[in-house]
């Protein structure tokens, strides 16, 4: 972890996510406005279902982000999730870490209590939702991601960024082993 004189900010999240592969279509994000993008670097071997290293869009700060305790199972809408508590300290200057990095370029829309994301890694495309919880989300923005439900409790994979970028992308597990070896 980096030294205390390089930190910018230090902050606490709860959260769900899920991940959905490949095209949703434009229904999903009719009356969702104000989108951002950036391309986030992922750090590949600091990877773990508890724990990531990552360049943050343009402005490169650094983000080292490490899960506390374990997921909650939990069911909103008929669609299982995982409220998943996290620490992220952000830096200007990053660990010195040797190994691949992997671009993941995203389209962000934010809401109150929720976020969608289109991401693609390594010419793959996906989409992913997050819920803020417990405070920050509520039944009353669902209306605001109603059409997402179906998808999410259809093809929806429940998993944080480092979890899901290890799990489903083989040309980054390919990236890794080269690597190693």
């Amino acid at each position: 972890m980096s030294d205390l004189s390089t930190h910018r900010s230090v902050s606490s999240a709860v959260e769900a996510r899920w991940f959905v592969a490949g095209d949703v279509g434009v229904d999903l994000q009719a009356g969702i406005d104000h989108d951002k993008e950036r391309v986030d670097t992922y750090h590949f071997d600091s990877l773990s279902e508890t724990a990531s290293v990552k360049r943050r869009g343009r402005r490169r700060l650094f983000e080292e982000k490490w899960r506390v305790g374990a997921p909650t199972p939990f069911v909103v809408h008929g669609v299982v999730g995982h409220a998943e508590a996290w620490r992220k300290r952000r830096t200007w200057k990053g660990p010195k870490l040797r190994g691949p990095w992997v671009d993941v370029h995203k389209r962000v829309w934010i809401g109150p209590g929720w976020e969608i994301c289109r991401i693609h890694v390594a010419g793959r495309q996906s989409w992913t939702v997050a819920l803020s919880l417990p405070a920050h989300w509520s039944g009353q923005h669902a209306a605001e991601i109603e059409p997402w439900w179906p998808v999410l409790r259809d093809r929806g994979i429940a998993a944080s960024y480092p979890a899901w970028l290890i799990a489903s992308n083989e040309e980054l597990a390919d990236c890794r082993d080269s690597a190693a070896g």
